[in-house]
């Protein structure tokens, strides 16, 4: 947690006000708790709800494995990208501070990102269309 602080403020230091560095430093502190809290919160429900899968959890199928193998394909950046809006639930404006880029250019490489990653599933699919991406994306949601 402490290594976030840090690694946040010594990102950002060009941005530190001269007439208040503490505060806004207490500000960063406090804005890594609150990610911190809502990463252990999602954590928790994944666990209770993997506590009551019947089986001892879900089993995976094609299309998981399918997945892994697509985003083992896009470069670095575009599943760095992918994991943060997906798994980390972080919406493009967040996703732009964490990447130390502009929100417009975290759209704009989300859009693209996401776009690779369909291309590469395409041949997988069934012909069923939508999914997670393809719903989340429809629907504006960014996060």
């Amino acid at each position: 947690m402490l290594g976030d602080v840090l690694l946040v403020l010594w990102r950002r230091v060009d941005e530190i006000p001269a007439e208040a560095p503490a505060a806004w430093s207490y500000g960063v502190a406090r804005g890594c708790l609150a990610n911190n809290v809502r990463g252990n919160a999602r954590h928790e429900r994944l666990v209770e709800r993997l506590a009551q899968e019947p089986g001892g959890g879900p089993q995976l199928d094609a299309e998981h494995y399918a997945l892994d193998e697509a985003m083992a394909q896009l470069p670095d950046n575009d599943r760095d990208l992918l994991r943060l809006w997906a798994w980390e639930q972080l919406a493009p404006r967040e996703i732009a501070t964490v990447l130390g880029i502009t929100p417009n250019a975290a759209s704009i490489r989300l859009h693209r990102a996401i776009g690779k990653l369909k291309e590469l599933m395409a041949p997988r699919k069934n012909g069923s269309g939508g999914g997670h991406l393809g719903d989340r994306q429809e629907r504006g949601d960014g996060g």
